[in-house]
């Protein structure tokens, strides 16, 4: 199966197939400490005891963390098994099965979303209309972290860890997003890079903080 324009529902699937494998591999205080730096710097943007929504959250790898600093966490995932393998690691906090396409939750609930690799398989003509799901939920001076491959244009890549399947893969730049950013009216204000795992897609990995400006320039 190639997928060739977006991750949708066909490519949930292989995230359920290698459920099991990512908790293996990646569920683990190494792969943690890589991602401490910029969940201390979003914590530190938010709020005292912030509502965060965490679009994408696969295992909940960051979860437990988060929480423990005060954060109440909700993580939503589309794969049953991620959220599953994700409710069993963390069963004091919440994790519900929702498409990042069409969160079910009403505007203005949480004062941070994060999204750390969730948007990478969309292709970049859906990128706004996933911004603007974001921001709806997000209050007027809430904090984004999103977390990407960096590059320029498109791969179509095997998924790996097993898998033959090919995925699409969206790079971007720090100029990139921090553009569009704007236009939905939010500001940059930290970035951090990491290198690669060994069976991740091959990629420097860009995290981004950016905060709500007073007043958005984006339209609607």
């Amino acid at each position: 199966m190639i997928l060739r324009e977006s991750i949708r529902e066909g490519s949930f699937r292989l995230y359920d197939r290698v459920a099991s494998t990512y908790e293996r591999l990646y569920f683990n205080e190494e792969t943690l400490s890589l991602d401490k730096p910029f969940l201390d710097r979003f914590v530190y943007e938010l709020p005292s005891k912030p509502k965060v929504l965490d679009i994408g959250c696969g295992l909940g790898i960051e979860a437990r963390y988060l929480s423990e600093k005060g954060v109440l966490y909700t993580g939503i995932d589309a794969s049953h098994k991620m959220i599953s393998i994700a409710r069993k690691r963390n069963p004091a906090i919440r994790f519900e099965i929702m498409d990042m396409r069409h969160i079910l939750y009403e505007e203005s609930r949480f004062d941070g979303v994060m999204s750390l690799g969730g948007i990478i398989h969309f292709p970049k003509s859906e990128l706004p209309n996933l911004l603007d799901e974001f921001a709806r939920v997000m209050t007027k001076d809430g904090v984004m972290l999103l977390g990407v491959e960096e590059g320029r244009g498109k791969r179509f890549m095997e998924f790996g860890l097993g898998l033959k399947d090919e995925v699409l893969v969206s790079l971007y730049s720090l100029t990139e997003l921090s553009r569009v950013l704007r236009k939905f009216g939010f500001r940059v204000v930290f970035h951090a890079r990491r290198a690669p795992f060994e069976d991740e897609f091959p990629f420097v990995k860009l995290n981004i903080i950016a905060r709500r400006m007073a007043v958005a320039p984006h339209g609607g």
